[in-house]
């Protein structure tokens, strides 16, 4: 018998609660690895954001989650660090597919208020860029929503934070 990979895909903006939400998942799932993009940005010890490194570090994210679709060294794999960005998504979605991976979307829904969210965002992102992703959420929420099939949403009530 083929084992199956279960994925949990987190989606939402900066500050919206999936590294919290990834970290709490992994604390009550056996066999569990947490995948993130921002695991990868870190230099030196530094954590380091910068738009003209994001292909490489795109590149070695999907290698890392093919090699781990492919392995089956995980029973569960969280996807933590998937923003409202449609082709990632869809990229993800389709190498998800290829390996037949069973999958569910959580949505972080984003706060009215984004306040909250540059407040919880550990990473210094502005509030103009946070500004831009809700606004590309809202504008392109159908069509994610399209891409990623099943899904359940979270408003930033349903998070609990320490």
């Amino acid at each position: 018998m083929n084992k199956t990979t279960e994925v949990i895909i987190l989606c939402g903006i900066a500050g919206s609660g999936k590294s919290y939400l990834a970290t709490r998942l992994a604390s009550v799932i056996d066999g569990c690895f947490i995948l993130s993009k921002d695991d990868l940005r870190y230099v030196e010890g530094n954590y380091v954001f910068n738009d003209s490194t994001e292909p490489d570090i795109e590149r070695k994210y999907f290698c890392l989650l093919e090699l781990y679709l492919v392995s089956k060294k995980y029973d569960t794999i969280i996807l933590d660090n998937t923003h409202i960005n449609l082709s990632f998504v869809q990229k993800t979605i389709d190498l998800l597919k290829k390996y037949n991976a069973s999958y569910v979307s959580i949505i972080l829904l984003p706060s009215n208020e984004l306040k909250v969210h540059q407040e919880r965002n550990t990473h210094s992102i502005s509030f103009d860029r946070l500004k831009t992703q809700r606004n590309d959420w809202l504008n392109n929420q159908d069509k994610f929503k399209n891409i990623v099939g099943r899904y359940v949403p979270i408003d930033q009530k349903g998070l609990l934070f320490h």
